[in-house]
């Protein structure tokens, strides 16, 4: 998968947003021998050094296989998931991969978020790869959140362990809000958790039941929460499963306002302030964005190959 970015700032005449694409360089591996501007990646998120650059951590489902490069059975084995570490340096449009990070702890990784200095947090949505429970797995809340430390310096290797576990609904989208707490969707049960961070691990503070299967999460520049809805979790599985051929489904955008800061009590307000339920415009949607400057949402979807932009009136 090739990343791409866009001005946010600058819709241009075309209304693209000066849309250009990011090309992975490095030593990385992927399944498609010889391509290596391919990434097998799934979730991300990314960290602004001091200097200006950008440092993309990346979910990579790679495929598993054996020593000589020969492909393995999946459906035994799992994905050899991993996550690789690229920086995107001012000006340029071109993602150096910095490292693979390799542990036990990857489980089943789908989504990343940066804490800001140097380390990540990140959902597993499965307790196992494989097995006679997986499919059934996202009933059972056997998921967790994983935390990848800061190394001391580049070349030092990096600890990931499990900080949370247990009551983890097919975990999916995870942020880490203004507030310094961590939101985490469970795309099962529709609702979001909100952990605090301590040195034990994660500790639950709130829930935010929504009623609906969730996807990714994202922050905007005020602080608010915004989750990518899926209304119709069926006719989503349908447009987005190889018989699906593309079709739509009704998305929707949720936006989660906290209530209450320092010795206040902890409360949030949740509004639906999107729905595409005829689905006639929107993406099958997985990602909303929003920019708090303008209001714009930006909505983006894992199986189609575009961007919805959608503006306030």
């Amino acid at each position: 998968m090739l990343g791409k970015f866009l001005d946010i700032d600058n819709p241009h005449s075309d209304g693209l947003y000066n849309l250009q694409a990011l090309i992975p360089t490095g030593w990385y591996t992927n399944s498609q021998s010889g391509l290596k501007e391919n990434l097998d990646m799934l979730g991300f998120d990314v960290e602004i050094l001091a200097d200006g650059t950008r440092r993309f951590y990346m979910v990579n489902h790679r495929p598993s296989i054996s020593r000589s490069g020969v492909p393995l059975n999946a459906k035994k084995l799992g994905a050899n998931s991993t996550f690789e570490i690229f920086d995107l340096e001012k000006g340029s449009s071109e993602l150096k991969h910095v490292r693979t990070i390799v542990s036990e702890a990857i489980i089943s990784p789908n989504s990343i978020a940066a804490d800001g200095k140097g380390g990540f947090y990140f959902t597993n949505d499965h307790g196992s790869k494989t097995g006679i429970r997986f499919d059934l797995e996202f009933l059972l809340g056997t998921g967790s959140i994983g935390y990848c430390s800061p190394p001391a310096s580049n070349t030092d290797p990096r600890k990931c362990d499990i900080v949370s576990s247990g009551d983890f609904y097919f975990p999916n989208g995870i942020v880490l809000g203004h507030d310094g707490l961590i939101y985490v969707a469970h795309s099962a049960t529709g609702k979001v958790s909100v952990h605090k961070p301590s040195t034990s691990g994660l500790e639950k503070v709130a829930e935010i039941p929504l009623k609906v299967t969730l996807d990714n999460l994202s922050v905007d520049a005020n602080g608010d929460v915004f989750a990518a809805a899926m209304p119709h979790i069926f006719k989503t599985l349908t447009a987005t499963s190889s018989k699906g051929n593309g079709g739509a489904a009704p998305a929707a955008v949720w936006r989660i306002r906290r209530r209450g800061l320092g010795g206040e009590e902890m409360q949030f307000e949740a509004e639906k302030i999107l729905e595409d339920g005829k689905a006639k415009v929107l993406p099958v949607m997985t990602i909303a964005v929003s920019d708090a400057e303008t209001g714009r949402l930006f909505l983006g979807s894992a199986s189609d190959g575009f961007v919805v932009v959608c503006a306030p009136k």
